[in-house]
Order: C-alpha cells, then sequence, then structure tokens
C-alpha cells in the first residue's frame, strides 16, 4: 500500500476518511471514487457463491464523518440506504484520547487539557475561540453538497481545539445525519457499553444491519490502536 509507513497509516485499514478529502477536496462526491475503497463485485460473487455466505455487506468506519457538519448530505447522496452506527463517549474524554494519539504520531498541537483550568475557565485561552474558529464552522456548516471542500479542512479540524469541542457537541452533530437518514437508520451505541459488554453491543448492531446473528462467534480481540497515555492525565476540571 503507498500509504505504509505512514503515521497512523494502521487506521486506513477499516477507515476510508473519503468524505473528509482523502482523495482531494473535489473527491467527495463521486460514488465511484468511493466504491473503490471497498472490495470488487468478483469478490462479492465469490463470497456469496462459493463460500456461502448469506448476505454481503460493506463497512466504512471512521470517526470524523460524525463530527463535520458537511458529511451527511453528500453520504446520503453517494450511498442513500446506508445504515448508520454512531459510537458515543464521554466528550471530555474523546478530546483527551484524541490529543494522545495526535501526540503520539507526532502531531504538533498548540493546546492541551492537562494543563489546569485558568479561573473559572472564561479567561483560559485555549477556549478564547476566534472569528476564523467561528468562521470555519459555519463555512461547513452551509458548505454546498457539491461544493469543494475548505482547503484548510485538515489544519483547521485536527489542530484546533475548537474543532475537537464542537465535535463533542452530539446532539448538534446528529441533527444533520437525522434529517438525510431518519431516526429509523441510526444505532447509537455507548461506548462504556461497549467496554462492558462487546459481545452484545455487537449483537445488536449486526441486527440492526439486518445479519444473522446465529452465524456471529465472539472472539475477544487485543486493541488495535491501545492509547500510550504515558502517564499523561486529563485535568479534572
Amino acid at each position: 500500500s503507498g500509504l505504509a509507513g505512514m503515521p497512523g497509516s494502521e487506521i486506513f485499514g477499516k477507515e476510508s476518511h473519503f468524505f473528509g478529502g482523502m482523495l482531494g477536496r473535489n473527491s467527495t462526491t463521486s460514488a465511484l471514487l468511493y466504491r473503490s475503497f471497498f472490495p470488487t463485485l468478483i469478490t462479492r460473487w465469490w463470497s456469496e457463491a462459493v463460500l456461502g455466505v448469506d448476505r454481503w455487506m460493506c463497512f466504512d468506519a471512521c470517526p470524523t464523518y460524525a463530527c463535520l457538519p458537511h458529511v451527511a448530505p453528500r453520504v446520503k447522496a453517494v450511498t442513500p440506504n446506508a445504515k448508520l452506527i454512531v459510537m458515543v463517549r464521554d466528550p471530555a474524554a474523546g478530546v483527551f484520547s484524541a490529543e494522545t494519539m495526535l501526540r503520539n504520531m507526532g502531531v504538533p498541537l498548540e493546546w492541551t487539557l492537562t494543563e489546569p483550568l485558568v479561573g473559572d475557565g472564561t479567561q483560559d485561552s485555549r477556549f478564547q475561540f476566534s472569528e476564523s474558529d467561528e468562521a470555519f464552522w459555519a463555512q461547513l456548516e452551509s458548505l454546498p453538497p457539491n461544493a469543494p471542500l475548505p482547503a484548510d479542512l485538515p489544519e483547521c479540524f485536527y489542530l484546533k481545539l475548537h474543532s475537537y469541542l464542537m465535535a463533542g457537541r452530539y446532539a448538534d452533530r446528529l441533527k444533520s445525519w437525522m434529517r438525510e437518514f431518519g431516526a429509523e437508520n441510526i444505532l447509537l451505541v455507548d461506548y462504556q457499553e461497549f467496554v462492558a459488554q462487546p459481545e452484545q453491543t455487537v449483537k445488536a448492531v449486526l441486527q440492526f444491519v439486518g445479519a444473522d446473528t446465529s452465524r456471529y462467534v465472539f472472539k475477544p480481540q487485543a486493541p488495535r490502536m491501545k492509547g500510550d497515555y504515558k502517564g499523561a492525565r486529563i485535568e479534572p476540571g
């Protein structure tokens, strides 16, 4: 793979990041390009006709899709019958986990959640957001479905604390998905429940997408991307 050896390359085995501009700013409306991330029709035929797979299904697991407000209409246009599984967790813990992962990948960040809160937080420079921060998010929210992505999306989304905090407003982030796909096609999964009861949670997901749960055999697996916090802790404030 051309991604081999790149920082974080292991995540692309399950995450396409297609609608975030993985293949370029102008690529996110092409059904053909998106299809290229998945197995071929020949593979499907072999699985169903030869291996006896009852129902062929493909999944794209990408944590940024639920966070970016421009994604839902583009997904609807490319794959209108999709079923959506959204895993949610404590937003503060989620931001700290993302910070840890990015720092371990060598990504330079100008903020951290390991330092104490200044006062009551209203004077803390980490939470004083600029007009450009607000403008970037407003641009994504109003972006037409066929428009190119902003050139500064990777920098503003992955490096700015403002974007992580906006992403943690789950009710706001899910509005566009509810509007495009309807509540009946969205399953919310609690991260803590998944950690505590992985087998039951996976079965619930399989049932939601219409898979035969009787064929599922639970096999505990070691975490593929376990966070290395190196003693770092989120500041309780």
